[in-house]
């Protein structure tokens, strides 16, 4: 009886590798499936020929997105008497600068955090992800989810909805954020980089905003302590 259990248990341990072995050779293959990422152009050039862009999308060539670093700043009008006001004037245009947007082909494999990924219609979705934009109006595009819980129902998404205050007094002033009609790829593409790490790879300092006045917060702070401080007997 010992010889037959051996078998058997061969048998199976046997199975249970050709099974693990075909289960990782499927998973390395889908993990090998193309996909498209926004990049900035210069990274993929510096790349000295490792990185290729997407041949598919714009037959390859890049997008020029003018970034907007235009803010509003408050000055006193040169006007006299009750008609002196204060005016919000356009500075610091000098400051506008454009990219380049390239969309890079790479393996699902090589997909990380914070990446920004352009899905086609009918493209399984290699990731989990937040929907930015998509050619639909609103920002909505319907998504089948059969192979995670079986429901063959597509199921609504839409991309999130920005504060309306987000634009006011920033350095993206005049951006629209909130999307009611239908864009094009292009469209899309410039407006996402023009609010992400893509246009802006340094980040952004919070007291760029001319809301943010340093002087502003002082005040405050000596305003805080004043109302706090003990009255003198």
């Amino acid at each position: 009886t010992f010889l037959p259990l051996v078998g058997l248990i061969s048998i199976s341990i046997f199975e249970e590798w050709r099974a693990d072995r075909a289960r990782g050779m499927r998973d390395k293959q889908v993990n090998s499936y193309p996909c498209i990422l926004l990049k900035r152009g210069e990274d993929i050039d510096a790349s000295g020929g490792e990185r290729v862009r997407d041949e598919t999308v714009f037959n390859g060539e890049d997008l020029e997105v003018q970034l907007d670093t235009e803010h509003q700043e408050q000055k006193e009008s040169t006007l006299d008497g009750e008609d002196a006001t204060s005016v919000s004037i356009e500075v610091d245009s000098d400051k506008s600068n454009t990219m380049k947007l390239a969309f890079e082909r790479v393996g699902r494999n090589k997909i990380y955090g914070g990446d920004i990924v352009l899905v086609k219609s009918r493209e399984m979705i290699p990731a989990d992800m937040i929907i930015l934009a998509t050619s639909n109006e609103g920002g909505s595009a319907y998504i089948e989810t059969s192979s995670i819980d079986g429901e063959t129902n597509l199921k609504l998404k839409s991309s999130p909805n920005w504060p309306g205050n987000i634009a006011p007094g920033s350095s993206v002033r005049g951006q629209s954020f909130n999307v009611n009609e239908a864009e094009s790829l292009e469209q899309a593409a410039k407006r996402v980089a023009r609010f992400t790490i893509l246009g802006h790879p340094d980040g952004k300092n919070a007291m760029d905003n001319p809301n943010n006045s340093l002087e502003d917060d002082n005040d405050e702070v000596e305003s805080f302590n004043a109302e706090i401080s003990p009255r003198s007997s």
